[in-house]
């Protein structure tokens, strides 16, 4: 019985971590669409390149984050068969 109980906790964890994982893609491609709607001038200067190099460290980490609890759901996995 315990361990259901934890399996069901693990479970909410991923369904939360996904959940922000999606909330971060969301906010990556705002960003993404943000410069596309500034000036030719803006998409040249030092300003645009400081936000787009801070978008793609937001896309490396969301990419790892997003392996991480693609790991934590294999896992759950294979914690539900060794209750089973």
């Amino acid at each position: 019985m315990k361990i259901k109980v934890e399996l069901d906790a693990l479970k909410k964890v991923h369904e939360k971590l996904a959940k922000k994982g999606e909330e971060l893609e969301q906010k990556i491609s705002e960003r993404e669409d943000y410069v596309e709607t500034k000036s030719e001038k803006w998409q040249e200067s030092d300003k645009c390149v400081d936000y787009t190099d801070e978008t793609e460290v937001m896309q490396d980490e969301l990419d790892e984050f997003k392996n991480n609890v693609t790991e934590l759901e294999s896992l759950i996995g294979e914690f539900e068969n060794l209750c089973d």
